[in-house]
C-alpha cells in the first residue's frame, strides 16, 4: 500500500483570497478542494495571474473555476519583491529653503545632494532661505 503526503493547504493572501471568492472560484464547496491543491501545487504567483487572466475574460468565461485550472500552469513564475517601489529622499523633493530649516548650517547641503539637488542648485540658492533652482 503506498503512502501519499499531502500538502498543507497554502496560505492564500487575502487579497487573493477575496478575488478568487468574487470571481467564483473558490465558493466553500468540496470543489475548492481542487482549487486548493492546484494552488499548493504551483507558485502563489502562478495563482495571482491565473486569477487576473480569469478577472479579463470573465464577462465570456463559463466556467471560471476551469478557467483558473487551467492557466495556473500556464502562468510565469513572478520574482517575489518589494510590492511598493524602493523610494529614496530624490522621490521626495522637498525645496532648498526647506532643507535649510530642518538640517543645521554645513549640513543641508549634503541633504539637498540627497534629496537630488545638484551642486549647482545648491550653489545658486541664495543665502536667505531661497529656492531660485528649483523653483
Amino acid at each position: 500500500m503506498k503512502s501519499v503526503i499531502h500538502k498543507p493547504p497554502p496560505e492564500i493572501p487575502g487579497d487573493l483570497r477575496r478575488q478568487l471568492e468574487e470571481l467564483g472560484i473558490l465558493d466553500g464547496s468540496a470543489r475548492d478542494a481542487g482549487v486548493l491543491r492546484a494552488i499548493a501545487a504551483w507558485d502563489i504567483s502562478r495563482a495571482q495571474g491565473a486569477a487576473a487572466h480569469v478577472e479579463r475574460s470573465f464577462e465570456s468565461c463559463s466556467d471560471p473555476r476551469g478557467l483558473f485550472l487551467y492557466q495556473i500552469r500556464k502562468q510565469p513564475v513572478e520574482k517575489s519583491g518589494p510590492i511598493q517601489p524602493v523610494r529614496t529622499a530624490a522621490d521626495f523633493k522637498l525645496p532648498i529653503a526647506a532643507l535649510k530649516q530642518r538640517y543645521p548650517p554645513g549640513v543641508w547641503q549634503e541633504a539637498a545632494l540627497a534629496y537630488g539637488y545638484s551642486k549647482e542648485e545648491i550653489a545658486n540658492a541664495d543665502e536667505y532661505g531661497g529656492n531660485h533652482a528649483a523653483e
